[in-house]
């Protein structure tokens, strides 16, 4: 019964419902996006929106069973959970980066990651965590995967993405690697300009798709595109992956034998956007092979896509194709039986003490001394603490999570918080405070955000901080909770440490590793410029 659901259903949707299964959006804005819901034509949302939604557990099941209630058809629900479902709902569990993972040295912390990162999707009714990242960071002025990839090692990368993805595709949920055919090698952020990689296709064989083919053939149920130019493989000048049949076809489809869904990465990302109309873009991002296509504004890619089926341009029966892989999507997380979770079960699936305490775990086992000796601070040291203001997607801001935890090791530590991009007399200030302590921390959050010209850490601004500790003579560590990249900038203090993120519990284990209360076990999954 339940395949016959798929071919029932798929016979008896009209061209607009056709096409809208293959679109999937922001549910923001919500006055567009509810009525093609109700009308059956749309197949999934991405609900956190452009805006940062705070979500909070409690609010995220009310959700998702109404959308399900009034849509025409059940929908899948995706987000972008790359830390977690903690990530961007707070009260769920909140792990380390994929490169703080990768720096564990062990599979097993990526699977758990995944399978928790399923179950707790599952419980608040999303199907699809769009993970795992299985870019290769080859590049360490990647200014948008850095730590979102496992590391620079494509067998590594390989083998934690596999690991990851299993842990998602055996608890329930669905993974979606990321993104093809690979965005580890620029120093362009696509949400911000087109990039261009260059490489022949021999070294793509080599590095950027070795993670990608171990997960497709290990049966990965989705793929996320890039927008990217690969010249080795499209020559069209200008012609992103997304956009390029060579590539969504040719290569994923036919080379490497990938028979899953394969999705877009937002269309509304500058690197479409600045360079071809809206409702066209998506018009050849399914000619290119896109099943699934993710847009800001769903209506005018609708509108394109039913009169270019109308007019001949793109054919019904290739329609069909992707709609049967995204009905047999959601067949298969039971949506034809049932759309809605059971609210009274996510106490008991969703940010319990076990899964924190995994999460906790896999972060102490990635906290990397990059160069230096712990204990690095020493209670009963006249302490000084410089930490760099950040915020996190929930807007939880991780500089006072970071005071608090210094606080409850050295009550009597001296805070002094800086911005990202600290002035002239912001480290005249440190160095004055400097010179009365004994002990110095640094603490900076590199962190990893679209659109942002500095994102991965790229703060010269806090070289000056760190010249000014260097002028007081006094001894200190830095700590990066983020990009372990930014060491090689800020490499002139004693002790360095990389932690990877910016979530409680890499802050608790970064705390405990400087106060000497745990051994720094991780390894560095890159090479780190300026350290050599």
């Amino acid at each position: 019964m339940s395949d016959s659901w798929c071919a029932d259903t798929l016979e008896k949707l009209s061209v607009e419902q056709l096409v809208g299964q293959m679109l999937w959006a922001y549910r923001d804005p919500w006055e567009d996006v509810l009525p093609m819901v109700e009308a059956g034509e749309l197949g999934g949302i991405i609900s956190r929106g452009p805006a940062r939604l705070e979500a909070t557990v409690g609010d995220v099941v009310p959700f998702t069973n109404e959308v399900q209630q009034r849509a025409g058809l059940p929908l899948l629900f995706l987000e972008d959970f790359e830390f977690g479902v903690g990530y961007l709902v707070r009260g769920a569990t909140e792990f380390t980066s994929a490169m703080g993972v990768a720096a564990t040295g062990d599979p097993q912390c990526a699977y758990d990651v995944g399978r928790i990162t399923a179950v707790e999707a599952r419980a608040l009714g999303y199907h699809v965590p769009i993970v795992p990242v299985l870019d290769v960071n080859v590049n360490p002025e990647n200014p948008i995967v850095n730590i979102r990839s496992f590391g620079e090692d494509p067998h590594r990368v390989a083998e934690f993405g596999l690991a990851f993805m299993k842990g998602i595709q055996e608890n329930g949920g669905m993974a979606c690697g990321k993104h093809f055919p690979g965005h580890g090698d620029t120093d362009t952020d696509s949400h911000r300009k087109l990039p261009v990689i260059g490489h022949d296709r021999k070294r793509m064989d080599a590095v950027e798709l070795v993670p990608f083919q171990r997960c497709i053939d290990a049966g990965i149920d989705f793929i996320m595109s890039a927008h990217i130019v690969f010249p080795a493989v499209d020559a069209t000048p200008g012609l992103p992956a997304t956009l390029s049949r060579k590539i969504l076809t040719g290569l994923l489809r036919e080379e490497l034998g990938f028979e899953g869904i394969v999705a877009t990465d937002a269309m509304s990302m500058k690197a479409i956007a600045s360079n071809f109309p809206s409702g066209e873009a998506e018009v050849k991002a399914v000619e290119a092979g896109a099943d699934f296509v993710l847009c800001i504004w769903p209506r005018p890619a609708h509108k394109a896509l039913v009169a270019a089926v109308k007019s001949g341009r793109i054919s019904i029966e290739r329609v069909r194709a992707s709609v049967s892989r995204v009905l047999d999507a959601k067949r298969r997380m039971g949506l034809h039986e049932r759309r809605d979770v059971d609210a009274a079960r996510v106490e008991s699936l969703v940010g319990t003490d076990e899964h924190r305490e995994k999460a906790l775990e896999i972060a102490r086992r990635s906290i990397t001394l990059v160069r230096g000796e712990t204990p690095c601070l020493l209670s009963g040291k006249k302490l000084l603490a410089v930490v760099v203001r950040a915020k996190r997607f929930t807007q939880v801001e991780s500089h006072r999570v970071l005071v608090d935890e210094l606080r409850s090791h050295q009550p009597g530590v001296k805070c002094v918080l800086v911005d990202e991009h600290p002035t002239g007399s912001d480290a005249a200030e440190v160095e004055r405070l400097a010179r009365n302590a004994e002990q110095v921390l640094f603490a900076t959050f590199a962190r990893v955000e679209a659109y942002k010209e500095t994102s991965g850490g790229h703060a010269p601004a806090q070289e000056g901080v760190v010249s000014a500790l260097v002028r007081s003579g006094k001894p200190f560590t830095v700590i990066s909770l983020g990009s372990p990249y930014v060491l090689g900038r800020l490499g002139a203090a004693h002790n360095l440490v990389a932690a990877y993120y910016d979530s409680d519990v890499c802050i608790q284990a970064a705390c405990e590793v400087c106060f000497g209360k745990a051994k720094p076990t991780g390894t560095l999954p890159v090479n780190v410029p300026g350290l050599e």
